[in-house]
């Protein structure tokens, strides 16, 4: 059987060498495949969102292909990939385009490296492979191609430190993602925040495993169970334990006034006890005691008032509002439950 191709106005190099992996390439391979060749300078978005894949399934497919060493994403290889965020680089300047910073930014994955090319990094980066060998150890596996490949990215790519990296290997096993693509991810993530000394990780990660642990505590407390939280939850409770810098004794101490206040777990009414302790700059169970019982003497007593002409402190100043506080968190609790119950 012999067929004549219809070229029309356009027509491109498709690479023998596909055929090594032809049996190996679903449909969406094939199809990612055909586009970049006869699309050489695309962008990953446009590109995923013309095939009707992820952007994920198109770079995986791109990976597929450079692994089989059809293509190289490359400067130097015949396709360039580029994500929508090149497009906005280039009218950056040239020195602004090369420097690590402007990569960083432009990262929305690493890049896919040859075997040419990781052998060459190894040879010129002799740590290179002890850190590779460290992380192995972390995860307790020996990485593929492109797990190594993902390694180098995050040194040679995002220009990330050695302790930088291991720091991350090691927050993925606590955390129980054992995973180097996950890591890869978390990278990028802190990347685009700017989070890129291993200081700065390390303060990250703390925070974040003070909120976990925050999370945790408060689970029980309200009796919320294993539902996820809502992104405005987590806020709050971030708030508590890492901006406003209170204990577990201290939001259990809220909790416990919210229950005997109405006779419910609301994390929203807990929020504006806690925050009012934080406005009155209280920082330990022992002055949240001695403020609590100094108040109600003087409310009692009715010697309590602001001196006229001065200003108050933080904590003197809380005692104005302290009046309308219950009346005014009892308000909002109960709006909010008028709401919900609308809603039912």
């Amino acid at each position: 059987m012999k067929i004549d191709p219809i070229y029309g106005k356009q027509a491109f190099i498709v690479p023998s060498s596909i055929l090594d992996r032809i049996a190996d390439a679903d449909k969406d391979t094939l199809a990612c495949l055909l586009y970049v060749l006869a699309n050489p300078d695309f962008s990953v978005t446009s590109a995923s969102s013309k095939l009707g894949l992820d952007e994920a399934d198109f770079i995986s497919a791109l990976r597929f292909w450079e692994e089989a060493g059809v293509i190289e994403t490359r400067s130097r290889g015949r396709v360039k990939v580029k994500t929508d965020d090149d497009a906005k680089a280039k009218k950056k300047s040239p020195a602004e385009k090369e420097s690590p910073a402007a990569k960083r930014r432009m990262a929305s994955r690493l890049p896919a490296y040859t075997t040419d090319e990781v052998a060459r990094f190894l040879e010129q980066n002799a740590s290179t492979a002890e850190l590779i060998d460290t992380c192995e150890n972390i995860l307790g596996k020996i990485f593929t191609t492109a797990e190594t490949q993902i390694v180098i990215g995050l040194l040679d790519h995002l220009s990330l430190s050695e302790d930088y990296i291991m720091l991350l290997f090691a927050h993925a096993v606590k955390i129980d993602k054992k995973s180097v693509r996950y890591i890869e991810k978390m990278a990028l993530g802190f990347v685009d925040r700017d989070i890129t000394k291993y200081s700065e990780l390390e303060a990250e990660l703390a925070a974040a495993e003070a909120v976990e642990n925050s999370i945790h505590h408060v689970r029980g407390l309200f009796g919320l169970g294993a539902r996820a939280l809502t992104a405005k939850e987590k806020a709050m409770i971030k708030d508590w334990c890492v901006t406003w810098g209170f204990s577990d004794e201290i939001i259990t101490k809220a909790y416990e006034i919210t229950a005997n206040a109405t006779g419910d777990a609301s994390l929203s009414y807990a929020n504006a006890i806690l925050e009012n302790w934080h406005n009155a700059g209280l920082k330990t169970v022992e002055e949240i005691d001695a403020y609590s019982a100094e108040f109600d003497k003087k409310k009692k007593t009715g010697k309590y008032s602001k001196k006229k002409g001065t200003s108050a402190t933080p904590f003197e100043s809380s005692f104005d509002t302290d009046d309308f506080f219950e009346a005014a968190l009892r308000r909002s609790y109960d709006e909010a439950e008028k709401i919900t119950d609308s809603t039912d």
